[in-house]
């Protein structure tokens, strides 16, 4: 019996190929591979429920089955689900405790969201919460020495800064008799001054009377000034 046959198909059980030869009935199709079905793409489901391609922790590795399947580090983070909950508890206990950083980023490659106070409160330890907290305590005491500096260096409060400085030179210095340069004398000592180097000019005087002091040295205390305690008048 002669089954060739022009066209595919079958009869009395038997298929045919395109080619007329025939085709044994228990043949079977082989399954369709991937490489066989050239030019087809597959995408991955846009509901999170029909995805099942595993995602690993960035830290430990461990896939969606492991340690109760993985999350999202922070909820402002719009990449995959990349850690699990335990890393990212330890995660902020290094970031916190060790480093002494209060300033925590997603530890996803890529991504810069951090994570806020609320997030550290809601998932770091009992160690990281009380550091993070004395952490941020010291930073804002910082901030607020450093706003203290700078409202004290207003224009406003410089004037008066400059007016209460004048004023006390005014009142504890006078200029040198030589070079002018503001002399202090510190206490009930010695009136013999000296307007030292390297500032000053090294002319001594009396610091009562303003007189140069070598006149003084080479003469005698009449070379004062009259109303200076220190003069004294030639006896005749």
């Amino acid at each position: 019996m002669n089954y060739y046959t022009s066209s595919y198909g079958s009869h009395n059980g038997v298929s045919h190929s395109l080619e007329g030869r025939p085709i044994s009935p228990y043949y079977r199709q082989p399954t369709p591979t991937l490489a066989s079905l050239g030019g087809i793409r597959f995408e991955r489901h846009h509901e999170p429920g029909y995805n099942y391609r595993p995602y690993n922790c960035v830290i430990c590795l461990g896939d969606d089955s492991s340690s109760g399947g993985l999350c999202v580090p922070t909820p402002r983070c719009s990449h995959v689900r990349s850690i699990c909950a335990g890393c990212r508890t330890q995660y902020l206990n290094n970031v916190i405790c060790v480093q002494g950083l209060t300033r925590v980023s997603c530890p996803q490659a890529g991504c810069h969201q951090q994570f806020s106070e609320v997030d550290i409160e809601r998932w770091g330890d009992s160690a990281s919460k009380s550091r993070y907290h004395y952490l941020v305590g010291i930073r804002r005491t910082a901030l607020e020495s450093l706003r203290s500096v700078q409202a004290a260096s207003t224009p406003r409060n410089k004037r008066v800064d400059e007016q209460a400085s004048a004023d006390y030179m005014k009142v504890h210095t006078k200029p040198c008799p030589s070079c002018t340069a503001p002399i202090a004398k510190y206490g009930d000592g010695c009136d013999h001054m000296k307007c030292a180097p390297p500032g000053g000019c090294g002319f001594e005087f009396c610091w009562l009377c303003l007189c140069d002091f070598e006149p003084i040295r080479q003469d005698g205390n009449h070379r004062h000034e009259a109303f200076c305690k220190h003069y004294r008048a030639i006896e005749p």
